[in-house]
């Protein structure tokens, strides 16, 4: 069942179902039928014999008992007795046949009604009773052949077993065509993402309505294409990045190789070479450890020690680092009020984190600027500021920032030996933390840096 299609598997289960409920109808139906028709004769019975009872129970003369049974013979059968056990009436198809009531009937003190085959194996309904009069216990049986009754329940037969198959064999056909009808949104679905490759990935399904099942699928496949659109874009991009920023120290380091090598030069030269090459090693070296980070990141393969830890002496710790960067910039550093908190966090992460906004804070300030970490705390979440006064970031660079190799000042950055990549570190380290980082900034006058933790409970 599982290799058919879906097509066919909702066909069969369609048309399982429907044999399923027009056979209880039909079953119902015949039920209804046959209990209706018997009421019927009983009803027929009930009144003959009514009348009978009544005509004994009055003293009325046996001959006038029995004209008025005997002008219906053709539609019921009578059987009288004395209560001495004379049969005074009988209808000539009863003749020498005594067992026609089964043992309960006869023990029965009330009227009973059942079936009896008399000859030629035709099926009568009798109603069978004792009359009690001024004699007596009178027996009176009287009964109606079943042929009308048997007619009626075998035309009705076949026709629920003759309708019935050709009614589920039709809707069995009809559901096939309705669930093709049903399945085609799926078959453009399906064209259409089959078309769509990394080359095209800008192209998507066309939707018909946006409210049913298919649409909503439609919705988001396309959703998740556009998701795929934007991470090869991202990797493209990524991997552009990528190049260029080992590309250009690759090639200085190149050409002062080959500039060296042309011709002999003093060993103070190629102590200048040398030490030129080491730091754009270091720098390449910095920027693989970055990109290693990331990647590590990503896929989940940094295993965190998260410990409770005090927020500000971690923040308090870092700046004393930091001081010496500041120091050699000439640019001020100073710690505002910090509130005390506690978080679960890794330190060597939380270090990392602190540490490139500080240096990024402290590039981005000229000489005589002013570099300032503070910080507040709530019940749940602490937070900490980096601010400075810097050169700012413009508003439409704000939601970039946070980009892989996304410089606001490129040629500032590569002078100051910075990868594009420390934001990136840092928004994702935090974010690993349960926490966000926002920025605020105005051209010209300096940028915050905002980190948001959950406190420990």
């Amino acid at each position: 069942m599982k290799r058919l299609s879906i097509r066919v598997r909702l066909t069969f289960w369609y048309g399982v179902v429907l044999a399923a409920t027009l056979i209880g109808c039909g079953v119902i139906v015949y039920v209804m039928a046959d209990y209706g028709l018997i009421e019927g004769v009983d009803h027929g019975l009930g009144g003959k014999y009514e009348e009978i009872a009544e005509w004994i129970e009055n003293g009325t003369d046996v001959d006038e008992i029995a004209g008025p049974a005997g002008t219906r013979r053709q539609q019921y059968l009578l059987r009288l007795k004395t209560p001495d056990g004379v049969t005074l009436v009988e209808s000539e198809a009863l003749h020498g046949i005594e067992g026609v009531e089964p043992s309960e009937a006869k023990q029965s003190g009330s009227p009973a009604y059942f079936m009896a085959s008399l000859a030629g194996s035709r099926r009568h309904r009798f109603l069978s009773g004792t009359v009690r009069n001024s004699q007596g216990d009178w027996l009176v049986q009287i009964g109606t052949p079943l042929e009308q009754y048997e007619r009626e329940l075998g035309e009705l037969r076949f026709v629920l077993l003759t309708v019935l198959p050709v009614g589920v064999f039709a809707a069995v056909i009809g559901g096939y065509w309705l669930a093709g009808r049903a399945l085609q949104p799926i078959h453009r679905i399906t064209e259409t993402t089959r078309k769509i490759t990394a080359q095209n990935l800008a192209e998507r399904i066309p939707v018909a309505n946006h409210d049913d099942e298919l649409g909503r699928l439609a919705d988001t496949l396309n959703a998740m294409i556009g998701r795929l659109n934007h991470a090869f874009d991202a990797m493209r991009q990524f991997t552009a990045d990528a190049s260029h920023e080992l590309l250009t120290p690759l090639t200085a380091m190149r050409t002062e190789t080959e500039v060296a090598l042309r011709a002999d030069r003093p060993a103070e030269h190629y102590r200048r070479v040398l030490t030129s090459i080491l730091e754009e090693v270091e720098r390449l070296t910095k920027l693989a450890d970055s990109l290693l980070l990331l990647s590590r990141e990503e896929t989940r393969t940094i295993q965190l020690c998260r410990e409770p830890v005090q927020l500000d002496e971690v923040i308090r710790g870092v700046v004393e680092h930091a001081a010496v960067l500041a120091e050699a910039a000439n640019v001020r550093l100073e710690v505002g009020q910090l509130a005390t908190a506690t978080v679960e966090a890794d330190v060597d992460c939380l270090r990392q984190v602190f540490f490139n906004l500080l240096d990024n804070a402290v590039k981005y300030t000229e000489p005589g600027g002013l570099v300032t970490v503070r910080g507040h705390a709530t019940e749940s979440e602490a937070t900490v500021e980096v601010s400075d006064t810097g050169i700012g970031i413009p508003a439409e660079s704000l939601s970039h920032v946070y980009d892989r190799f996304y410089r606001v000042d490129k040629s500032r950055s590569r002078q100051m030996g910075g990868t594009g990549l420390g934001l990136s570190i840092c928004k994702a380290l935090i974010e690993r933390h349960g926490g966000r980082i926002e920025v605020e900034s105005v051209l010209g006058k300096g940028s915050t840096f905002r980190i948001i933790l959950p406190r420990s409970q």
